[in-house]
């Protein structure tokens, strides 16, 4: 069963499909999975080395994942949990509204008018970090520009007969 679940990463990583490549990988490191030192032991040198390679590849950093992902050209199903974990650092770690820069003046400095000591008090919106998620988000969209070519499987191809079978009884009204 390794075997056949490695076999399936290795055809992920051919058709960069990073999210399920990290799912498989994460299935087969949980705690039950994993403990099943004999069937570890039974993998040939070729499957161990792919998993060593999926493993660099799903390193807690993901260093090794963003490198891959800025060489390969799409289409691509990116990882989307890297991207996430960025997008909330900016959004949390940086505030959404500004003080305006004349606050930081002294009063003595600051114009008289009083229109503008009543803009000053209005919080301004930090463009920057807007400008940085929306430069995550770019990247996001960039895979989803160009499908892939995949051709349809016949043998495997799933009959509309038979889902209907797993659907349940139909109430009709």
């Amino acid at each position: 069963m390794f075997s056949r679940v490695l076999e399936v990463m290795s055809v992920f990583e051919e058709l960069n499909n990073f999210t399920g490549l990290v799912a498989f990988y994460s299935a087969l490191n949980s705690s039950s999975v994993y403990r099943l030192k004999a069937c570890w032991e039974k993998l040939d040198r070729e499957k161990q080395a792919s998993y060593s390679r999926f493993k660099s590849l799903c390193n807690p950093h993901w260093t090794e994942m963003i490198e891959r992902l800025r060489s390969i050209n799409p289409p691509c199903v990116p990882f989307f949990g890297h991207y996430l974990s960025r997008i909330f650092f900016f959004e949390e770690g940086n505030s959404t509204f500004v003080s305006h820069p004349d606050e930081e003046l002294n009063h003595d400095q600051q114009n008289s008018d009083s229109v503008s000591i009543a803009a000053s008090k209005q919080p301004l919106v930090s463009f920057t970090k807007c400008r940085k998620i929306a430069s995550i988000i770019a990247d996001i969209q960039m895979y989803q520009n160009q499908p892939y070519a995949l051709q349809i499987e016949p043998s495997i191809r799933v009959s509309p007969h038979f889902i209907f079978l797993f659907q349940g009884p139909r109430h009709r009204t």
